[in-house]
């Protein structure tokens, strides 16, 4: 099984009415065939990376062909246009925290992890967020003040929307 179409049908068979419940449940939108994640996680590992395979399940627009495609993915062949397309198409919080786990091993996520913090996307933004907190988690060489700098206008931010939230 190499081609998307190959690999489209394989998802399409494994998945679930009560995972597709619960994908939409969680803020999934658009095509999905309700894979879990398991059998995601089992046909990753069989199919190994292979990038343009990935660029072909993003292209489908299904959302259990992006998440499988964005662990197939190469981050050493990621660049600047292709995230931005994708960071374009993305349609819920699930595919953009897939999305921003796959940035977060390109060589590209940090230079543009501000700009897109401080974006006005949501996606976009959430994308910069979640940079901000892999390299707190897991780059153990930067120091407690290398964040503190975007603590406030977080702490700003945050507190402007839950504000416009609770206004009548």
């Amino acid at each position: 099984m190499t081609s998307a179409e190959e690999v489209l049908q394989t998802l399409e068979s494994l998945g679930t009415e009560q995972a597709r419940k619960t994908y939409r449940r969680h803020g999934v939108k658009g095509p999905l065939y309700g894979v879990s994640y398991a059998d995601q996680k089992k046909l990753a590992k069989q199919l190994k990376t292979n990038h343009p395979l990935a660029q072909a399940l993003w292209a489908s627009g299904n959302h259990d062909a992006r998440i499988l495609g964005l662990s197939l993915a190469d981050p050493a062949q990621a660049t600047e246009a292709l995230l931005h397309g994708w960071m374009a198409d993305l349609n819920d919080y699930v595919e953009t925290d897939a999305l921003s786990a796959y940035i977060g091993k390109t060589s590209i996520a940090r230079e543009k992890m501000d700009t897109w913090m401080k974006s006005s996307d949501d996606w976009t933004s959430t994308i910069g967020w979640n940079m901000l907190s892999t390299l707190a988690r897991d780059d153990k060489t930067l120091p407690d003040s290398y964040f503190e700098s975007y603590m406030a206008p977080s702490n700003a931010t945050c507190t402007a929307a839950r504000i416009e939230r609770v206004t009548p």
